[in-house]
């Protein structure tokens, strides 16, 4: 043990020597260290699949059977916002409004429907042979027409002091809007009516 001991007192370490164990250490710990980090990614790898299989099926499960029994369609259906009454005496006892209707057009138009549309708008269906003709009104200050397209003519008449706006193709007018003590009403035509009897219908809304 004392022979060992006076070997290692007489063993001198230089600085080249000390330079050359720390470098040695330092490289090491370095190729260690990138060692412990490509283990970790391989590791990470096959994880991260497994998980990401095991959503999709999770997914799969959930969903294929609410696509066999229309469960997932039914959620995303629409309601529709327009409600079929059987009479205009339904029509109005169903409204929070006092309806105003016409009480007077071509002998030729026959009611075909009534309805309510969104809880608060009135919708009135006329038909003849060639043409039908919709009434509608609700509480408010807007066209409500439901027409939007462009046409060659559109004038300005007045009925009873009441401004009407009336678009349409030559003599015969196909949107007739107008406002008055706070509701909208309007008349739209598949064929077109002329301003004679636009003038009659709107003097016999009540």
């Amino acid at each position: 043990m004392n022979s060992y001991k006076n070997a290692l007192e007489k063993i001198k370490m230089t600085k080249e020597m000390e330079n050359r164990i720390m470098r040695n250490l330092k490289e090491n710990n370095i190729s260690q260290s990138n060692i412990c980090k490509k283990s970790k990614i391989k590791w990470l790898k096959p994880v991260a699949l497994t998980v990401g299989c095991c959503a999709i099926v999770a997914s799969s499960i959930f969903i294929y059977p609410k696509l066999q029994n229309n469960d997932f369609n039914n959620d995303v259906q629409l309601v529709n916002p327009t409600k079929d009454v059987s009479s205009i005496n339904e029509l109005k006892t169903d409204l929070p409004f006092e309806l105003e209707i016409p009480t007077k057009l071509p002998k030729e138009y026959t009611l075909d429907s009534t309805s309510i549309i969104s809880g608060t708008l009135a919708q009135i269906e006329y038909i003849s042979k060639n043409d039908s003709i919709t009434f509608r009104m609700t509480p408010g200050n807007e066209d409500i027409s439901g027409d939007y397209n462009n046409y060659s003519k559109e004038d300005k008449i007045t009925v009873d002091g009441i401004e009407v706006t009336i678009k349409g193709d030559d003599r015969l007018y196909k949107v007739i809007t107008w406002n008055n003590d706070n509701f909208s009403y309007s008349l739209t035509t598949t064929a077109g009516l002329s301003e004679d009897i636009i003038h009659e219908i709107i003097r016999n809304i009540k």
